[in-house]
Formats: structure tokens, sequence, C-alpha cells
């Protein structure tokens, strides 16, 4: 039981029903101010990690499933698409960012916003991408299990954090950092973010046979 889909559907309960929180408005507010702000998002992001390493270990261990049959082109799916997920995920990461639920306060103020002026949550949609090439490359029932249902997740959620976003801005503050993402300063990628991005992609299929059993480069 523990390792077949019974833990994988256990797992992915936990960690969607997890990143439910946030939109339970009474919960949340009460966790904050019991704990306060930083420590609140600090056990997020922790429990978080967990749940998703509870994720990866459930579907490895799940039993394999063939869904369609396997073409040569499936692994240069992610091989091609990761760099650009890893790119678009540390110019999300180091831009300050007025349209994310952790950003109270944050301002753009004439700043460098990279991909905001086209794209609101960068994160999501690295997540979103990260999962669709995942389902491409390996066509069993594990994995469109966890990357599909993360992906759905990923692009299904956005609608509802911008509204959330929009809610605490009011709609004069939303205005107001909509104009300054769109009228912000310097590229769309900055070239510091691609340096780092491409450098992640590097450790990351490195470490992927280590994590995950799977060598991706090998599979070309």
């Amino acid at each position: 039981m523990m390792g077949g889909y019974g833990e994988l559907a256990a797992a992915l309960a936990a960690f969607l029903g997890g990143h439910l929180v946030p939109a339970i408005h009474p919960l949340r507010d009460r966790l904050v101010a019991m704990a306060g702000r930083p420590a609140y998002l600090a056990g997020f992001s922790l429990v978080s990690i967990a749940l998703l390493a509870w994720l990866v270990a459930a579907a490895l261990r799940a039993p394999y499933t063939p869904l369609w049959p396997y073409a040569a082109w499936m692994p240069w799916v992610p091989v091609l698409v990761m760099p650009g997920v890893f790119i678009l995920a540390v110019e999300g990461l180091r831009t300050p960012n007025p349209f994310s639920l952790t950003a109270a306060g944050t301002r753009l103020d004439g700043r460098p916003c990279g991909l905001l002026r086209v794209v609101r949550h960068p994160l999501p949609w690295a997540l979103a991408l990260w999962g669709l090439a995942h389902v491409a490359a390996n066509p069993d029932l594990r994995a469109v299990l966890v990357f599909g249902l993360l992906a759905l997740f990923s692009i299904a959620g956005r609608a509802p954090l911008a509204a959330r976003r929009r809610r605490a801005l009011g709609e004069a503050g939303w205005a107001a950092a909509d104009a300054a993402a769109r009228q912000c300063p310097g590229p769309v990628v900055r070239p510091g973010s691609v340096a780092a991005g491409l450098a992640a992609y590097a450790a990351g299929l490195a470490l992927h046979p280590w994590l995950f059993g799977v060598a991706p480069l090998a599979a070309l």
C-alpha cells in the first residue's frame, strides 16, 4: 500500500491541500497573528519543501504504468524547456513583486522589474512549464498525476492569486502597481538572471541522477 498509488495519492492531497491554506482567510490570518508574518512565511516554506520531498519520494515508489507509447523526441522536451524554466524562476525570485501574496509594502518605484512587464507571476508560470515538460517526457500514470496536477494547480491558481492581491491593494493600488510594472526600465530578462538560471540548470542536470535516479542527457 505505502509503495503504491495510495501513498502517492496521500502525498498529492497533502501537498495540494497545504497550498490551499493561504486561500482560507480565517485560518491564514489566525496563523499570521499567532506567529507573525515572517515566521508564518518561513514555516509555510519549510512545510511546502517537506511535502514536495514526500511527493517526489512517493512518486518514485509508485508502480510504473505506461499510458501511451514512448517516442525518441520525448526526453528532448524538458532538456530544451528547463533552461527557460530556471531563468524564469530566477528572474521571478530576484524581482520585488507587488503582485505576490508575500509582497506586503513592496513598491517598484522605477526599479528594473524584468519579466513583471509581461508576466505578473513568474514563479507559477515556471512551475507550470516544468510540469508540462515532464509530462511530455514521461508517458506514465505517476508522472501525469504528479507533474500534470502540479502544472494544472499552478495555472489554475494564478487567477485566485491575482484576485486576492487585488483586494489587498485596492483598485487604486493595483492600478498604480500595474502601471509601474508596464513602465519599469531595463530588459525583460536581465543578463544576471540568464547566467544564474543556466548555472542552476547545469546543477540540476548534475544532481538529477542522484535525486531522481534519471540522467536526462543519457536518455537523448
